[in-house]
């Protein structure tokens, strides 16, 4: 019992010092808790709540499925993840390297744009930071498309705009939403929602944070001080003063329904 207490008490002092580090280095962690929340978390959370959404005993198929991060959320369905496979990290991303990819883990390695599956296969599919990462991803969609059953739900996340990642399996910066709007219609698939990840000014804030991880720590300390008060201004702007900006989220999240 006494060895539970000094850990609780160890666990909270840990806590709390990465609270004060957090605040006294200005950090991408500092930003995303008290003014900017991690775009890519909003993008799991969706995910997250689609996938747990979905009813018990249905067929997921997650395209392009990497290394699974969203399997645990399926336990409730039929889950089957695809790959091509042959990204496997270790690229320089940022300043940062990007850890081992398993993706040949997935159960599914081939060609998205040729699935040795039956027609209908799916009840639901996700597709999620993919389709940059493919030459045509028309003929991606339209083989998902194949795969799916009648009145079944396609839900993809792209970015609008993006910077080199998971090199040189990269293609495409981004995608407008007039982009779905006009491939759905051409696949006489429903397209449901469009929903935007971020705004103009998070899409800002976050650009003008990543360059507080570039360089020397004294030069990325000195960066961090200088752009502090203008990202509390954009936070002000978005937060309260709700100034119309351009239409530039960091991505969409879609969703289409097989006619």
């Amino acid at each position: 019992m006494v060895i539970l207490i000094i850990f609780l008490k160890n666990l909270n002092l840990k806590l709390y010092l990465n609270k004060v580090k957090d605040i006294l280095f200005i950090n991408r962690n500092f930003y995303n808790k008290y003014f900017f929340p991690s775009l890519v978390k909003e993008r799991d959370n969706y995910i997250k709540r689609w996938i747990l959404s979905l009813p018990k005993g249905s067929k997921l198929l997650d395209a392009g499925a990497g290394i699974q991060r969203y399997k645990k959320f399926a336990g409730h369905l039929y889950y089957t993840s695809q790959d091509f496979g042959e990204y496997s990290g270790g690229e320089e991303f940022l300043g940062n390297k990007v850890d081992y990819w398993p993706s040949e883990n997935c159960d599914i390695i081939c060609d998205i744009k040729n699935i040795p599956l039956e027609d209908e296969t799916f009840d639901f599919i996700l597709c999620s930071e993919v389709i940059e990462h493919l030459i045509d991803p028309y003929y991606a969609l339209k083989e998902l498309k194949r795969i799916l059953k009648k009145n079944g739900k396609i839900l993809i996340t792209a970015p609008f705009r993006s910077l080199y990642h998971q090199s040189p399996f990269f293609y495409y910066s981004g995608f407008s939403k007039f982009w779905f709007i006009e491939k759905s219609k051409e696949l006489n698939l429903e397209l449901l929602s469009i929903v935007p990840s971020g705004n103009y000014i998070k899409d800002l804030a976050s650009e003008i944070i990543r360059t507080t991880y570039f360089g020397p720590f004294l030069l990325r300390y000195f960066i961090r001080l200088i752009t502090l008060p203008y990202l509390l201004i954009l936070y002000f702007i978005d937060k309260y003063l709700k100034v119309k900006t351009p239409e530039s989220p960091t991505g969409y999240f879609i969703l289409l329904k097989n006619k």
